[in-house]
């Protein structure tokens, strides 16, 4: 046994070197047992304790023993890696230990092994097995029940574990550094925080009000005029408190991405999702099911993403989150209370207590009356300008600055200008750091210094006017005469001011295909106005807002910035370099006739680039039409052939992006420019569009595919509405595929809509040309019906899906070869229809013709048709059980599910959905035949298949995992664990109800199924009152739902009432019920008749318990003539469906015979309990488990009535 636990380990720890932290523990167990192995004393203990420690790892890692659970999976290894390292540290001492040394201290060995092992165990323990391993016992009976020649497999199976663990966590954590990118330039920089010893006691009153515990006062504002400091200060909190510093955001007007209200909250949720893996896991799973949170204002993003997660957050630490400059974020429409501001002023109270905001800003009065006189605000009460306090900060930084200055420059350490300077400053910190800023830059600095001062007498002028003289000073010291100064100071200007996010000076460098320009700019006074110069790197921008001010407001030809200038510079260089660095080939997106799409791995690509795919779309919308040069029109023009590439690569590195605000600029600008207009309606953009949808929908990004199926629908409507022969076809492709999206996205309305256009298309061009597009109307058939019948127009789908059927037969006739896959296809969706309806036995000869393609496909072609073939046998199944065939649907589902089990070998990802499905629908079965334990048993491996999957993708797999649960609670009450199975569908439902919030027009209906099941396990453990509750909930959204499809939901409306009345009489409102009963079958009775073929069965039940109901009340011939109908109707059903129905006909006979009872008819109460009787025994001699005790009840029934009539 110790071997085997020894060449598994041996394995592991060959096999990992991509998983560290394992490969460390497992390689220290290995070390530590061949080491103590050949220590000479106490040989015995050290043997034990080397057998004790490999043995225990084996076990951990065996598969067998459950190590399943992922969340916590890393952690622990980790741990053990940590106890592993002390333990070898321990070893490697003894084991140094000199011969001498070594005699003395070998008597303490018991007590270090008996340490060591204490501490291994304790690492063990963290694991949660099925079985202890820390006992030689269990460790023993473990390692026995192990085959050698499993060894590898094994492995295998531990290595993927981790692998999955780890590409989990990864990918949730790419989901939302993806979903919220980090805006450059947009965090704290220490090199800007307030100046040592300077803003003590502003710090000190930020430092009690972060750490004062739980407060009502969960925001701190800094409001002061410009060039207060106050910047400094949120640098300086985020330094100093950076251990708590959760989140910072310091805005930036006029740079994308720092300057929007928009973006803020989404850079806040992704650094609380780094907080701990549960929030970042439960965030990734919220944006994974609804992808519209990403781009969603800020009042969505709060409510969905941030409030419903505070009981995730820590509760030991303030979560200390600084935003800086608010004042300099855009306005967020007309209605900026609607946003950010809104949340700010009215909303922080529902976050928890130890949430502490520090925001800055100006006296903004479009902010402050958000903020001010609010009891969860608390303002500073020292003010930053005009006081003692500031006036000695000013000098502290001035005395140190300076003499550092001099110091570093080789220059006398002559002080007395220092306080002329903090006396003029008038305790603006901005103008004193500006001006010692410049000083670090000039050639003589003391003399500048001096020059400054003589022209800035304290006069008392504004803040704006004081930076304005200043900015005009360190101008004027730059060399205007020198031509190559000018031209690289109006491009670096103009890019910084113009462009939509910070750029590097390579990047600029790279842009304007110039290096000598800007390569001598950081040599210029300019340094003081900008960060960024000294490094080719880093993102260069203005240090101060008022900066941007100056230079596009300023009167003097020299210094003044004309933005509009550089941003049409910037797109003529954006234009220039996409034209450079794209190519024409986009790796086969922009062909149309490919089936096989995914998005290409394009590798790398350089930020200058990206910056040009990203915002050269947004430069080019804001151009005048008198800015428009001829070069740049030719360039446009020349942009034409790199369109489609452009998509391909902004859709990657960046999102998709429409090019609607380009189209909308061309026709307001250029109307007359057709060739312009028109390229932005190209083919290959319509059929590259098309194609990134495509692509998006295989991974399941279905907002995201969204976007791109409407872009391209856009374009091919331009395309078709001038050459309808070429594009009609496509623009019928584009909405075919944009009715899927949106149906995915639960827009069923609007999916149909779209689908109805698609089929217009394709019927006519199907009349000229039959042979070409009759196996494309064939496929919008089948969508359009299903279209249909999402929103409740079932029998209408039917017509459409019959039609489908026709054409594929047709096709198939003649080409059987290409178009039996297609027939079958279409057959396998009638039966679905045709089952809807209750035409059963249609259903299921349609379903056995569908099963015969597939299988005759099947033989010679496995690897295509297998899954078909599955997929057939399982609905198939469903139509046997539909006619009581059970054993036939046994054997059709078992076949599915073994076809399944060998694809999903292979192809994990792909088929463990279809062999999931299978079991449950195998449980539902087995179910039905009585077998509740296999069934039960069924569906607990279709769930542990479906979490995993819900786990990776929540958005795609939770609504399956939520039937699962559903199903298992009917399971587990049957085996009469009522508790679990409230347990369970009280899981479903929460999945449900998070589902329904985002997409509530696709989930709605599945929460209400849900809903009434749980009622009936509330009502199960003796919560009455609870389950009346749900009922009634379940009801009020039937209600809602039967306004807009009664022919879908009204039936689910009549269960419902039949429900609530059962409740309504559990708790002894006996009138109430009877009322519920009474509007149940009142609809019932409204509803067309070709819907009641499915749906009879459910109102003879509905009249069964009005009847009970009745008869409960003394109304004895009223529930007489109920129960009379309601045996009419399932004699009809028994008809049709003898098999499947005869339970319900023997169970209602058997109330039939207690009402004539109760009304005195002792021959028709006989008469009808026999009937019953002979109903029950062929049932009870086939499922003695499932109608052996109604038998019984009935043969009792039968004996009383009996005795009653002979006396």
């Amino acid at each position: 046994m110790a071997q085997v636990a020894i060449e598994f380990l041996r394995a592991v720890n060959s096999a990992a070197d991509a998983f560290g932290p394992l490969k460390s523990a497992v390689g220290g167990v290995l070390y530590v047992a061949e080491t103590v192995k050949k220590f000479k004393s106490n040989k015995k203990d050290w043997a034990e304790f080397a057998d004790h420690i490999q043995s225990c790892l084996a076990c951990v890692l065996l598969p067998e023993n459950g190590m399943d659970t992922r969340d916590d999976l890393q952690e622990h290894v980790r741990a053990l890696e940590s106890s592993m390292k002390g333990i070898v540290a321990t070893v490697e001492t003894l084991r140094a230990e000199k011969r001498g040394k070594r005699i003395v201290t070998f008597l303490k060995d018991p007590e270090k092994i008996s340490g060591m092992r204490q501490k291994f165990d304790n690492a063990i323990r963290l694991f949660q097995l099925r079985e202890s391993v820390t006992s030689e016992r269990n460790v023993a009976e473990i390692l026995k029940k192990v085959d050698p020649t499993t060894v590898q497999p094994m492995v295998q199976s531990i290595l993927e574990k981790f692998r999955d663990t780890i590409v989990h966590d990864i990918a949730v954590a790419d989901n939302i550094r993806d979903a919220f990118p980090i805006a450059a330039g947009a965090s704290w920089d220490p090199d800007r925080a307030c100046f040592p010893g300077t803003r003590v006691a502003v710090l000190t009153e930020i430092q009690a009000w972060i750490y004062s515990g739980e407060t009502e006062q969960k925001i701190f504002l800094v409001s002061d005029m410009a060039g207060s400091g106050k910047s400094a200060i949120a640098h300086a909190v985020c330094q100093r408190f950076k251990k708590d510093l959760v989140s910072d955001f310091f805005f930036t007007r006029g740079v994308t991405g720092r300057d929007d209200y928009g973006t803020l909250l989404g850079h806040i949720i992704r650094d609380l999702a780094a907080l701990s893996k549960d929030l970042g896991r439960k965030i990734g799973s919220i944006l994974e099911q609804d992808r519209t949170l990403i781009t969603a204002g800020p009042s969505r993003q709060f409510d969905e993403l941030i409030v419903p997660l505070h009981h995730l957050f820590p509760a030991d630490r303030p979560i200390l989150i600084v935003i800086d400059a608010l004042d300099e974020g855009r306005k967020e429409g007309d209605q900026p209370e609607q946003g950010l501001l809104r949340i700010l002023g009215d909303e922080i109270h529902r976050l928890p207590g130890n949430f502490r905001i520090l925001i800055t800003c100006r006296p903004d009065n479009r902010i402050m009356p958000f903020l001010e006189n609010k009891s969860h605000v608390l303002r500073l009460h020292h003010a930053l300008s005009g006081d003692t306090t500031q006036a000695g900060d000013v000098a502290i930084y001035v005395n140190r600055r300076l003499r550092k200055m001099l110091v570093s420059r080789s220059l006398p350490e002559d002080m007395s200008q220092a306080q002329a300077l903090i006396d003029k400053s008038e305790g603006l910190f901005i103008w004193v750091a500006t001006i010692i800023n410049f000083l670090w830059t000039c050639a003589s600095p003391i003399q500048q210094l001096e020059r400054l001062l003589i022209e800035h007498s304290p006069s008392r002028r504004s803040v704006e006017s004081k930076m304005d003289i200043l900015y005009q000073a360190i101008l004027d010291d730059c060399n205007w005469l020198d031509d190559d100064f000018q031209e690289g100071y109006y491009l670096l200007m103009g890019t910084v001011i113009a462009a939509k996010s910070p750029l590097t000076i390579a990047a600029m460098q790279a842009l304007h295909k110039d290096a000598m320009t800007f390569e001598n700019m950081h040599q210029s006074s300019l340094r003081s106005l900008l960060s960024g110069l000294d490094a080719h790197d880093k993102p260069v921008q203005i240090l101060h807002l008022s900066l941007r001010e100056f230079l596009t407001q300023c009167t003097s030809k020299h210094y003044i910035i004309v933005e509009k200038e550089h941003n049409r510079r910037l797109a003529q260089l954006c234009i220039d370099m996409l034209i450079s660095e794209l190519s024409d080939d986009v790796s086969g997106l922009n062909d149309s006739t490919r089936a096989d799409i995914a998005l290409p791995d394009i590798g790398n690509v350089t930020d200058y680039l990206i910056y040009a795919c990203s915002f050269w779309t947004a430069h080019v919308a804001h151009l005048e039409k008198e800015e428009l040069t001829e070069t740049l029109l030719k360039s446009l023009l020349s942009l034409k052939t790199k369109l489609a590439t452009w998509m391909m690569v902004v859709t990657i590195k960046d999102k998709f992006q429409s090019l609607e605000n380009v189209r909308q600029w061309a026709q307001k600008i250029i109307p007359n420019e057709k060739n312009i207009s028109e390229m932005f309606y190209g083919e290959s953009m319509a059929s590259t569009a098309y194609n990134i949808s495509m692509a998006l929908v295989t991974k399941a990004q279905y907002y995201d595919a969204l976007s791109a199926g409407q872009e391209a629908e856009t374009i091919y409507r331009m395309l078709a509405a001038d050459q309808p022969a070429k594009f009609s076809p496509d623009l019928a492709k584009s909405l075919n595929l944009l009715s899927h999206c949106l149906s995915e996205v639960g827009q069923a309305s609007e999916s149909l809509e779209v689908i109805k256009e698609a089929v217009d298309i394709r019927r006519k061009l199907a009349i000229d040309q039959p042979a070409k597009f009759n196996p494309a109307l064939a496929q919008s058939l089948i969508n359009l019906a299903k279209c249909l019948s999402d929103v409740g127009q079932v029998l209408e789908g039917l017509k459409v899906n019959k039609e489908a059927v026709a054409v594929h037969r047709m096709l198939a006739a003649d080409q059987p070869i290409m178009f039996n896959p297609g027939l079958a296809m279409s057959l396998n969706n009638l039966s679905n229809r045709l089952s809807r309806v209750g035409q059963v036995r249609e259903a299921l000869k349609t379903i056995e013709e569908a099963v015969n393609i597939y299988r005759a496909l099947a033989v010679n072609q496995p690897t295509s048709f297998d899954s078909d073939l599955a997929l057939s046998l399982n609905n198939m199944s469903n139509c046997l059980s539909d006619v009581g065939q059970m054993p036939e649907a046994l054997k059709a589902i078992e076949e599915a599910i073994t076809i399944y089990r060998a694809l999903a070998v292979e192809q994990s990802a792909k088929f463990n959905p279809d062999l999931a499905r299978s079991l449950n629908n195998f449980s539902n079965h087995l179910s039905e035949v009585g077998q509740v334990s296999e069934g039960l048993k069924a569906i607990e491996e279709s769930i542990n298949i479906r979490r995993k999957l819900a786990a990776d993708h929540p958005a795609r797999y939770n609504p399956d995992l939520a039937e699962s649960l559903n199903n298992l609670s009917n399971r587990l009450y049957q085996v009469g664990q009522v508790s679990e199975a409230l347990a369970s569908i009280q899981e479903a439902v929460i999945i449900k109800r998070t589902l329904a919030a985002d997409q509530p027009a696709r989930f709605i209906p599945d929460l209400a199924i849900s809903l009434n099941n749980l009622s009936n396990r509330l009502s199960d453990v003796g919560q009455m009152s609870e389950a009346l509750k749900v009922i009634e909930e379940t009801i009020t959204i039937y209600r809602a739902l039967s306004v807009d499809q009664p022919a879908k939901f009204k039936l689910h409306l009549v269960a419902a009432l039949n429900n609530c009345s059962v409740r309504l009489s559990d708790i002894g409102q006996l009138t109430e019920a009877l009322n519920a009963m009474q509007e149940a079958v009142t609809i019932r009775k409204t509803l067309a008749v070709d819907q009641l073929a499915r749906y009879n069965l459910d109102f003879a039940d509905s009249l069964n318990n009005l009847s009970n109901h009745l008869s409960n009340s003394g109304q004895v011939s009223e529930a007489l003539k109920l129960m009379g109908e309601t045996v009419s109707i399932q004699r009809t059903l028994v008809a049709a469906q003898p098999a499947k129905f005869k339970p319900d006909l023997a169970r209602s006979l058997h109330g039939l015979s207690n009402h004539l009872a109760d009304a005195g008819q002792v021959e028709g109460s006989m008469k009808a309990i026999e009937e019953a009787v002979a109903l029950y025994r062929p049932l009870a001699a086939d499922q003695p488990e499932k109608f052996q005790q109604p038998l019984d009840e009935a043969l009792q029934a039968l004996s009383r009535i009996k005795s009653k009539n002979q006396a």
